[in-house]
């Protein structure tokens, strides 16, 4: 136990140490939505190369309230999402993705039927403007290859991004961009306050490129 809330209490001082650091670092997104978020909230996770942070950071301590994609594709939590909302409507329902996750899971019908099925969820954006689990592999691959070389990363660059929190608007749900950290907590508690009164929310968060 003792070990346990030391190594917590490290991911809260290196959070803390990020509060203020533009762009935003995914630490401090996941340790601001751990402290607003509540024991009963389930949280599906398809941030990918950000999965190990959100998971350090979320202290989901109740059976049922934390789910990944078993698989190795993307666009699964924004269905999965929707579909834990249909199946549990008492229950708030996040989801963390990344851009490239949030593009595959077809957002324009994935808010457009949780408003017509009043199927409300908060999803956030770890938006880094890239393919970055397949800008590693290929590193990892190839570490002094052209992409390296010449950093035209073709097919993996996502920038300049679209703005995401438009397309949550034009399907009638809430939506807000984020570059600003000390913008992020209140941006969170909007977000959720208009899932608990029944309308979706997207927040695209502008965070580091790695």
């Amino acid at each position: 136990i003792q070990q346990h809330q030391k190594q917590r209490s490290q991911w809260e001082q290196a959070a803390l140490s990020k509060a203020t650091q533009k762009p935003i670092t995914p630490e401090w997104v996941a340790y601001s939505l751990n402290r607003e978020i509540d024991p009963e909230t389930v949280v599906l996770d398809e941030a990918v190369t950000n999965t190990p942070t959100v998971a350090a950071y979320l202290e989901r301590t109740r059976p049922g309230t934390m789910f990944t994609s078993g698989g190795s594709s993307l666009g699964w939590a924004l269905g999965a999402a929707m579909g834990t909302k249909l199946a549990a409507p008492d229950r708030t329902v996040v989801a963390v993705v990344g851009d490239g996750a949030f593009m595959y899971g077809c957002p324009t019908s994935t808010f457009w039927a949780a408003d017509v099925h009043k199927a409300p969820f908060l999803t956030i954006i770890l938006n880094n403007q890239q393919h970055n689990a397949v800008k590693r592999a290929w590193l990892g691959g190839y570490p002094q290859g052209v992409a390296k070389k010449t950093a035209n990363w073709v097919g993996l660059d996502l920038s300049p991004s679209p703005d995401y929190a438009m397309v949550a608007r034009a399907s009638r749900a809430h939506g807000e961009m984020v570059e600003e950290p000390g913008e992020l907590a209140a941006a969170l508690r909007r977000g959720l306050e208009a899932v608990r009164g029944g309308q979706a929310a997207v927040l695209d968060v502008r965070i580091q490129r790695p």
